[in-house]
């Protein structure tokens, strides 16, 4: 962005008209199957933070269709500025930038994206023979050598073996015993033996060795394979498989009970990238996969093996180990524990310090409590700070502009307040968002943009993050597990509706909502439902209560059962223990909920009652704001 006076003086709101144009388009091309490359990628460039313009995981979006829909016709200064921002995320869009390149005479910015084209599994028949023929000849044994690797993780047997001869004279064997293990070949483990002293050292061929015990019903020696100890040279081609394929054989080894091997699986997760690699610049399934392994080797070490500073090694890798809040402060808080159980007690207060440095998330707040901190009060948003120059960009932004103008249109709207939300990146632009949402009458977007936030790893403890009913919602402590059930329900949105069928602000399944109704005293109403904020509030409030009343008064229970069903809970009880006793540690029957929607939800809708517990009219009754208090073991901080 342009900085200095003039970039406020010229900053002008979007014109209705262009407003309109750019809906428009938008509408045209979000259901578009089959567009044109120019006027997808045209789009994408002008718009990027519209809804489904792009997908971080891969999903589909407006780019990947546009990327998909390129052709050797299509401007190759088009293609190049398309790509600018997002690399491409398919083997043909590697291989038309370089084209593209090339005929803008870029040769060494074109030999670099054919290699990536080269190296992608993804290319297609068509376009690896366009490679070939216009890049072959630069081509190296080690750039063959990253393609037959990419195609063996992707199990495409007869592509690598068309490439064999090609490859490194000290890279054929391996990989024509890889080869041989991904068919099943009756000579497959003897060529395996042949090169098996290779196998802590190349990641392609454990993996594949892996498979082949796997699709053979050997799950002792396939966990035995991946606890021995490795250090690659050859890292894997594709990290996220090779993790996945790590977790099915950690789990697997403790679901028999064998959890040194589980741990030995499961801890191993730092030679898959160069020494020093920030995980966090992982895609999401590569961070999904490596954190997970994090956890279930911490968990081992600390609850199985009695190993708990090492537990501590593997907590500290979880937390680093992901963007956001959620996943840092529990790593944190967790090796913590850790190290108190190692009598480290210096490392588990600075752990316990990291964590509480996110005081709205549920192992941030107990960690201020373990460290004799009360939950703060959360303050408004310091608008007099904000720069003139953000405010003249935020202005002039058409992604707010538009959100404004789809006041009549529900379900659009909510699109582009998702969008906005994860468009946001600065302060400045946070604040100023969450003022626009009180203008456009969208307390969501505010909750949403605090969400993204967090998300990112960023701070967004601000008042107006966290709405309040006017009217509906049920005083003493039930206000504040009110506000908490509706922040995560539904973000404060009174008209969502979820694919599940539920309706409002404390999404209740309309069955459900009748029988409440009933029961409160009150006139049945759908269409209150999505309507009448006070309506849904007390109908759901009333429910959570009886809830609340059938477990006991403890609250990890109730949200369970408002969640995921009366009989899960009990199911879960029998399975993990009873947390109303003094012998089950709750936050482990937490995590030890099977779901991870429900598992989720408890923490989260535990941590937004918490700081509620700061906004709410009559805490005083209640004194201390602890967190403790809504896992039904006052000053016991897990």
């Amino acid at each position: 962005m342009a900085t200095g006076a003039a970039t406020v003086q010229a900053a002008q709101a979007p014109s209705v008209q262009s407003i309109d144009r750019a809906i428009a388009w938008w509408r045209a091309l979000k259901d578009e199957r089959s567009p044109r490359f120019v006027d997808a990628a045209r789009f994408a460039i002008d718009y990027p933070d519209f809804p489904a313009v792009y997908s971080e995981r891969g999903f589909d979006s407006i780019r990947l269709r546009a990327e998909k829909a390129l052709s050797t016709s299509d401007d190759p200064s088009l293609i190049v500025e398309f790509f600018r921002l997002r690399a491409p995320q398919t083997g043909g869009g590697w291989a038309h930038l370089a084209y593209a390149y090339q005929r803008l005479g870029r040769e060494a910015e074109a030999l670099s994206a054919a290699r990536q084209a080269w190296a992608h599994p993804g290319l297609g028949p068509m376009d690896e023979s366009f490679i070939q023929a216009r890049f072959g000849s630069q081509f190296t044994r080690k750039d063959h050598d990253a393609r037959i690797d990419a195609l063996l993780f992707d199990r495409k047997t007869d592509a690598a073996l068309r490439l064999l001869s090609s490859a490194s004279p000290e890279r054929q064997a391996i990989d024509g015993a890889r080869i041989a293990l991904l068919r099943g070949d009756a000579d497959a483990n003897d060529r395996y033996n042949a090169v098996r002293n290779y196998v802590s050292r190349d990641a392609g061929l454990m993996m594949d060795r892996a498979r082949y015990h796997r699709t053979n019903n050997n799950d002792g020696e396939l966990q035995s394979l991946l606890a021995q100890p490795h250090q690659f040279t050859n890292r894997p081609a594709d990290p996220e498989r090779w993790y996945e394929m790590l977790l099915i054989g950690a789990r697997g080894a403790e679901a028999r009970g064998d959890y040194a091997t589980a741990y030995n699986i499961a801890r191993q997760i730092d030679d898959a990238f160069p020494p020093g690699e920030d995980m966090t610049l992982q895609p999401y399934g590569v961070r999904d996969h490596y954190t997970s392994l994090a956890w279930l080797a911490g968990q081992i070490a600390l609850t199985r093996l009695n190993r708990p500073a090492e537990a501590a090694s593997m907590f500290y890798r979880y937390a680093n180990g992901g963007q956001s809040l959620q996943v840092h402060s529990k790593g944190m808080y967790w090796a913590g524990r850790a190290s108190q159980v190692a009598n480290n007690g210096q490392a588990a207060n600075d752990y316990f310090a990291q964590a509480a440095r996110s005081p709205e998330m549920f192992y941030g707040q107990l960690a201020l409590e373990r460290l004799g901190r009360e939950i703060p009060v959360p303050q408004p948003m310091p608008v007099a700070k904000v720069h003139p120059n953000a405010r003249a960009k935020f202005q002039s932004w058409m992604l707010p502009a538009a959100t404004a103008r789809l006041a009549n249109s529900r379900s659009e709207q909510t699109q582009f307040v998702r969008a906005l939300a994860n468009a946001v990146e600065s302060e400045d632009e946070r604040i100023l968002a969450t003022q626009f949402a009180a203008q456009i009458d969208r307390p969501d977007l505010a909750v949403w943009i605090a969400r993204s936030a967090r998300n990112s790893g960023t701070d967004f403890y601000y008042r107006e993050a966290f709405p309040i009913h006017p009217e509906g919602a049920p005083g003493g402590e039930l206000w504040s597990l009110a506000h908490g059930i509706t922040r995560q329900e539904s973000s404060f949105d009174r008209a969502v509706v979820s694919h599940a069928n539920a309706y409002g602000m404390m999404q209740l399944l309309p069955g459900t909502a009748r029988d409440q109704a009933r029961r409160s005293g009150l006139p049945w109403d759908a269409g209150r439902l999505t309507r009448d904020p006070a309506y849904n509030v007390r109908l759901g409030s009333d429910y959570f209560a009886m809830r609340l009343r059938q477990w006991d008064g403890n609250v990890p229970l109730a949200l369970a059962s408002y969640n995921a069903g009366y009989g899960r809970a009990r199911q879960w009880v029998s399975q993990y223990g009873d947390p109303r006793s003094d012998g089950v540690d709750t936050l482990m029957w937490i995590e030890n909920i099977p779901f991870s929607e429900t598992r989720s939800y408890v923490q989260r809708v535990i941590e937004n009652a918490a700081v509620y517990d700061r906004l709410n009219p009559y805490v005083p009754a209640y004194g201390s704001v602890h967190v403790s208090r809504h896992i039904g073991k006052p000053g016991r901080p897990g």
